[in-house]
């Protein structure tokens, strides 16, 4: 999979859609590889290949294609992304191709992106810096395979 074409696509369509069309937009093409639901609590990383979706609280290190923090969802984490959804709260560092903060979402850390998009309503109190699409992404995810 592309994962830069799918943020490069996300990106210029994202605009005109509403934060729920977009999650649609992801579910409908990346299925769920990882859920940490509502009253969990998990520590240390995680390092998946597809999306992950996390409704607990999360404390450690995620590296991931596509990552959402739901509505009740507390993460505390650094975060190694091609995308980045937010919609609960979020804490730390977090080095992304692109950053949808939703209206539910708080942000506060050091955002790293190349494209960044917050609804009206959101809280954000991040260092950001945006770098140029045309970099490479924030880190090459080297799959499980890889690694060994």
């Amino acid at each position: 999979m592309d994962w830069n074409s799918l943020v490069g696509t996300l990106s210029d369509k994202i605009r005109s859609q509403s934060s729920q069309r977009f999650i649609e937009t992801v579910l409908k093409k990346h299925p769920v590889e990882l859920y940490l639901p509502e009253n969990t609590f998990f520590e240390g990383s995680i390092h998946v290949e597809g999306l992950i979706r996390l409704e607990g609280k999360v404390n450690g290190k995620i590296q991931c294609p596509i990552a959402i923090i739901a509505e009740k969802a507390l993460v505390t984490a650094e975060i190694e992304a091609n995308c980045l959804y937010i919609e609960g709260h979020f804490r730390g560092i977090a080095r992304v191709s692109f950053l949808y903060l939703s209206k539910l979402g708080q942000c506060e850390g050091n955002i790293k992106t190349n494209c960044i998009f917050v609804e009206e309503g959101a809280r954000m109190q991040s260092k950001v810096t945006i770098e140029k699409r045309d970099n490479p992404p924030p880190s090459e995810l080297a799959t499980p395979s890889e690694n060994q």
